[in-house]
């Protein structure tokens, strides 16, 4: 052998890829009946396509030849190449085609390799050869190849850079013959890696154009609805194009995020500034199982008298006739033979008032209310297992859709999970949450909260109001500035008081330890905030927004923390550090502006403060997935765009998001689960009042921080994950390695 450092060696590939086998059971069975018998015509077409090869590999020699098809054999690959030096390849990729009617899987794995004419066990060390899926799964036996469908192998073969000494010139022969027969039960699907990021962008298109379902020549519009032509699809944002990771989201009434992460459903949103992609949390995956209908002459059953249920014989189904408020209809029934059951059933009524009860001897199994398809699994049921179907309405108006139709179907095999969640069931608690505890000052927006001045009110006639004040030894001054002075007001409405917002709530005094900033005037009722310490109004604006010390939990988030630390750490390693922006900055001050600041008005819009997220989706609707401040971008580490407050890496979704999903002024969206949820984004501080954006039914909506609503939290996989199965629709989710 001749050492590295002194030549370089020779030698040559002869390479042969054939696909065997056209073994068809069907037709190979022996018909002798009486009469006739009738095989449907079928075809077995199995062949190799399509070779590309890799730019980078070695250049074929005059002696050499590039990997080809057979002209006289389409299941037969050959090529001849030279390697001369380390690190040499030569690497193509070819699919492999199931053009018939008829479901292949790979039989046998023939493998053949030789080394100067002479088989050997073992690839030589120098040398490294693959033939793999296109994505480095291992091609095996059983291996299914359904009736219409292509796998690509990847065939690589390399002269390996980092061997110490050379071979002499050496001839290598390899074969695979992957033998394709009928597939039996014993077929396996072959379980595919692809990279998460690469298979939802490869179909998007930039949102600044018109497309596919956007008809605007300047794109989608924001403040609009998402729909069949203002966007549904995934979209690459206008301005990201360039960046080393640009920003796509899902729009619309989609069904093609669906992904199964941690042993839970979610919903991907759009991917990150660093790669990732986020998600929202969308229940727990439901087994799907193949179900047998029952004919009603298959079980006892016992029906309403007074509001029957009714039969269709068609799909063996029952489907309730009472409409009446403060009504109910029961159905009962028992299998008369014991084994597993599943009832599927579809529901259209008000949401947690009207509703269907399941009940199975007289125990409440499950209730559900709003519009929906579900199932409720029956296993282990018995003769004498008395099972009770109850539809209830409550004192609601008549609605002709109150309805609920069901069928009684015996288990069959499962044949895999969905995500198909709505209402509750995408929540992480049963039990609706609020956003804070209280909501009488502006600092209860935030997801986390530091300084707080709460609200105060009080008759505000005859009180000496003043444009401005000064702070000395502890006391306050109400003093002029510009052409306004201190002045008594005999009246406090209209524009009485834009100029003259400090006031030390005295008829008598202009001197006081601590002073009253008004921010809003409703007839003489003034509402007020406290300063004391020689701090004005921008001051405490500063403490409870913009310069919060974060140092309080939200109730969103103790909940979403809690459920994250019994469901989610041990998956923390596959997700990244992103930022969840709460974004407390100011759009428009009104009645908290100083210097001419409307602190009365027709509507709650003149006078209210109004936080950035509220203006983006309902003026400028220009959604911003950037974070203002960076005391807003919450995250676990503190970085040069992140706060580092969170203990783990969730968070809540953005009014902005919200808008790219096409949830601006509602219409059917994926957001859309018939119920409301909260977001992480501040909306406007109204009369006395703290308001966080919401989604109601795929709108976007606003409410105090003291309402009960549901909670979806946010997370976001890190760059580079794999996925390994589905196609993101809700009968077949992606599912992350």
């Amino acid at each position: 052998m001749n050492r590295r450092n002194k030549q370089t060696t020779t030698y040559f590939i002869l390479f042969s890829l054939l696909v065997m086998g056209v073994v068809y059971a069907i037709l190979q069975a022996n018909l002798q009946i009486n009469g006739i018998a009738k095989i449907k015509s079928n075809t077995w077409n199995i062949y190799f396509d399509n070779i590309v090869i890799n730019e980078n590999s070695v250049s074929i020699g005059l002696d050499d030849t590039a990997a080809t098809i057979d002209p006289e054999n389409n299941c037969k690959v050959d090529f001849e190449v030279t390697l001369s030096l380390p690190g040499d390849f030569y690497e193509f990729t070819v699919d492999v085609v199931n053009a018939g009617t008829i479901d292949a899987m790979i039989g046998t794995l023939n493998k053949t390799l030789k080394v100067n004419n002479e088989v050997v066990s073992e690839v030589p060390d120098y040398l490294n050869y693959t033939v793999t899926y296109s994505d480095g799964v291992e091609i095996l036996e059983n291996h299914a190849l359904n009736a219409g469908t292509t796998e690509t192998y990847l065939v690589r073969l390399e002269f390996r850079s980092d061997i110490e000494e050379l071979p002499d010139a050496t001839t290598i022969s390899t074969s695979l013959e992957p033998e394709y027969i009928q597939a039996d039960s014993g077929a396996i699907k072959v379980s595919h890696v692809y990279n998460l990021l690469d298979t939802i962008t490869q179909n998007a298109v930039i949102d600044n154009i018109a497309s596919t379902y956007v008809t605007n020549a300047n794109g989608i519009q924001f403040n609009a609805i998402s729909s069949d032509t203002n966007g549904k699809g995934i979209y690459l944002r206008a301005g990201t194009e360039n960046d080393t990771y640009p920003i796509y989201y899902y729009r619309g009434d989609v069904d093609n995020n669906h992904l199964i992460f941690a042993n839970f459903c979610w919903k991907i949103v759009r991917t990150t500034d660093t790669g990732g992609v986020k998600l929202i949390y969308d229940g727990v995956p439901k087994n799907i199982y193949d179900q047998v209908p029952l004919d009603q002459s298959e079980y006892n059953y016992t029906n309403d008298s007074t509001y029957p249920f009714i039969y269709n014989a068609e799909n063996e189904s029952w489907t309730s006739s009472m409409k009446d408020d403060n009504s109910s209809a029961t159905f009962t029934f028992n299998v008369k033979e014991s084994g597993d059951y599943i009832i599927s059933y579809m529901i259209s009524s008000e949401t947690d008032y009207d509703g269907v009860y399941f009940y199975k001897n007289n125990n409440e199994l499950k209730f559900d209310s709003g519009k929906k398809n579900s199932t409720l699994l029956l296993n282990g049921l018995t003769t004498t297992d008395v099972i009770s179907v109850k539809y209830a309405k409550d004192e609601s108006d008549y609605d002709n859709d109150d309805i609920v139709i069901f069928t009684i179907n015996e288990l069959g095999d499962l044949l895999g999970v969905e995500c198909n969640n709505t209402g509750a069931d995408t929540h992480i608690s049963t039990t609706d949450i609020k956003f804070n505890e209280n909501y009488n000052s502006p600092a209860y927006v935030g997801y986390m909260y530091g300084d707080v001045y709460t609200y105060s009110s009080a008759t505000g006639t005859n009180w000496y109001y003043a444009p401005d004040v000064t702070y000395e030894n502890g006391t306050y001054t109400l003093t002029s500035k510009g052409s306004y002075n201190v002045e008594k007001k005999s009246t406090i409405s209209g524009t009485n008081l834009n100029y003259q917002h400090y006031t030390c709530g005295s008829t008598t005094a202009t001197t006081c330890t601590s002073v009253r900033y008004v921010y809003y005037v409703s007839s003489s009722t003034a509402y007020y905030i406290t300063l004391t310490n020689g701090k004005k109004v921008e001051d405490a604006l500063s403490e409870m927004l913009t310069n919060s010390s974060n140092e309080n939990n939200s109730t969103i988030k103790i909940a979403i923390d809690t459920w994250y630390q019994s469901n989610m750490t041990s998956y923390t390693n596959k997700l990244e550090d992103t930022v969840y922006c709460n974004d407390r900055s100011i759009g428009t001050l009104n009645g908290w502006n100083p210097d001419g600041g409307n602190v009365t008005g027709s509507t709650w819009k003149d006078y209210s403060l109004m936080f950035s997220g509220y203006n983006r989706a309902n003026t400028t609707y220009a959604p911003s997935l950037g974070c203002t401040n960076k005391n807003d971008a919450f995250t676990v580490r503190e970085s040069g765009t992140g706060n580092g407050k969170l203990t783990y890496p969730v968070g809540l979704l953005t009014s902005d998001e919200a808008m790219l999903a096409g949830g601006a002024t509602g219409g059917a969206n994926y957001l859309n689960n018939n119920t409301y949820y909260w977001l992480g984004s501040p909306s406007t501080f109204s009369l006395h009042d703290a308001y966080e954006f919401d989604v109601n039914s795929g709108s976007l909506n606003n409410r105090s921080v003291i309402g009960a609503i549901g909670a979806r939290l946010v997370v976001s996989l890190k760059p580079g994950m794999k996925i390994s199965g589905g196609s993101g629709t809700s009968s077949d989710p992606y599912i992350v390695e």
